[in-house]
């Protein structure tokens, strides 16, 4: 345990760090307040507990994470003497390296290494780190000033100015720009690559390669493994594997960014290394394609349906996975999966197609009044207008065109028609005798067609061709102004050669 002495002198610059994390209603974190005591030494419970109650009298509260531990209280003001009153001093004193607690031990040594670890992901071709990533760093593990200094030794800082090195008492002038030396600019820029786990980070390109070449054996070996399998579904494919599939489907580590069009797949070889891959990456996410799948259920398509559209969606993602962004590929394709699922909804889910922005409407319209029925308010146009943002006339349409429909030849049961059930049995005639209907009436337009209008008005009105009952020669007589021996006459006259035209076009038989 560490003296009394050396307690009160790093006290001045446990308090200023707590200072410095605390919230606005000055409090701290558990992890804060369990790092600063273990720098001063403090152990055992009572230990904790009085400093904990040291620091709530000058303002500062440790937040109650665990059950089970002492809540704020009152400190005795034998303890404030204590814990809060450090000599004035060492209070204005800066820290140095000897005397900057956390400098030494096995967990300060562990901690250093996990943030050399971490920093060394941003390392660029010329062994420096930008300021960005210097400071994050800093900030993310609480690096005391010597820390700091110590993590610059290792990893100089490239760009403009020096980095922000946080302090625990005054700064000598001249301290800032001592601790942090800045490289002198060089005539070319090293290239800077993305690694294939980060989207940010910076890593030489030869690390980088040899990433690449790990994926592609991992990848290779998966394939290796797939021939053997079963069911390659079930398997849940690495990080890495994937971007190795992404390469060998490419072709190379210098296309990785490429899309790959349709027509290249078409022409793959079935036998070849990139088929394989590209089939490997389909097989194994098929279980991500039903997932997503059961989630649109009841809107018109079939599970099975879903998963063929899904299935199209996945096979887009393939070619089109960039696995330079540093994202999962499951990440990067479920939103491939969703478009072709939903799009198919909205093609084939109803009966009547409607466009796509209509179907959001339409999801956008049911989800609102799902909402207000949850919350148990009314379902009027008013309120759904309000919630989703639509107006009254846009809700009115969407309801309108969501209505659901059902076709009248869908069998009920036992042969039995929808339609049958509805309208009884149907006393239209049916197709083939509307069809030969309409095919008798255009031959016989084209009969009519080689006598004069008033010949043609006397065969139609005598026969009935229109449809209606055939007309008496007295009113065809009043309609012309003559006799009904003169319609007669006429009608005499026309009727043979009326046959021998249909007889001609083949309308009625010779014998006939």
């Amino acid at each position: 345990m560490a003296e009394q002495g050396d307690i009160e002198a790093e006290l001045p610059s446990v308090i200023e760090r707590l200072k410095s994390c605390a919230t606005r209603a000055g409090v701290i974190s558990q992890r804060d307040f369990s790092l600063e005591a273990d720098r001063l030494g403090l152990r055992t419970d009572e230990q904790q507990r009085r400093f904990r109650n040291g620091l709530a009298t000058i303002g500062i509260h440790v937040e109650p994470v665990t059950r089970g531990r002492a809540n704020h209280r009152s400190v005795p003001a034998a303890d404030l003497e204590t814990w809060a009153a450090p000599p004035p001093t060492k209070a204005s004193a800066p820290p140095t390296p000897a005397s900057e607690p956390g400098l030494t031990g096995a967990g300060t040594a562990s901690r250093l290494a996990q943030v050399r670890r971490m920093l060394a992901r941003y390392v660029d071709a010329d062994g420096t780190v930008s300021r960005l990533a210097h400071d994050g760093v800093v900030r993310l593990h609480r690096l005391s000033p010597a820390e700091a200094r110590e993590l610059i030794a290792d990893f100089p800082v490239t760009g403009p100015g020096t980095p922000h090195v946080p302090t625990t008492g005054p700064v000598e002038p001249g301290e800032a720009h001592s601790a942090a030396p800045v490289p002198a600019p060089t005539s070319q820029a090293a290239p800077q690559r993305r690694p294939i786990g980060g989207k940010r980070a910076r890593v030489p390109p030869t690390a980088q390669d040899a990433g690449l070449a790990d994926a592609v054996r991992a990848a290779r070996a998966v394939l290796e493994e797939d021939r053997w399998r079963r069911e390659p579904a079930k398997v849940v494919l690495k990080a890495d594997e994937e971007v190795g599939l992404a390469v060998l489907l490419r072709g190379g580590t210098d296309r990785l960014s490429r899309d790959v069009p349709p027509e290249e797949i078409i022409a793959l070889s079935r036998d070849g290394e990139r088929w394989r891959a590209y089939e490997c990456l389909v097989r194994h996410n098929k279980r991500l394609v039903w997932k997503i799948a059961q989630g649109y259920q009841g809107q018109g398509l079939d599970i099975e349906d879903l998963v063929q559209h899904g299935t199209i969606g996945l096979m887009r993602a393939v070619r089109k996975f960039d696995s330079t962004r540093g994202y999962k590929f499951s990440t990067y394709a479920t939103w491939w999966i969703k478009q072709a699922i939903t799009r198919a909804v909205a093609d084939e889910g109803t009966l009547i197609r409607l466009p796509v922005h209509v179907h959001e409407k339409v999801g956008k319209v049911a989800a609102a009044e799902r909402r207000l029925l949850s919350e148990g308010r009314a379902r009027t146009v008013a309120n759904v207008a309000y919630t989703t943002g639509l107006t009254f006339a846009e809700v009115e349409q969407v309801r309108r065109v969501s209505r659901p429909t059902d076709s009248l030849d869908r069998i009920i049961g036992d042969d039995t028609a929808l339609g049958d059930l509805l309208m009884g049995p149907s006393r239209l005639p049916g197709p083939a005798v509307v069809l030969i209907r309409k095919e008798l009436q255009a031959s016989l337009r084209h009969v009519l067609e080689h006598f004069s209008e008033r010949e043609r008005h006397v065969l139609v009105r005598r026969t009935g061709l229109d449809g209606d009952e055939p007309d008496t020669l007295e009113v065809i007589g009043a309609v012309f102004g003559v006799s009904r021996e003169r319609i007669r006459q006429i009608e005499s006259k026309i009727k043979p050669g009326f046959r021998d035209q249909l007889i001609r076009h083949g309308v009625i038989p010779p014998h006939l």
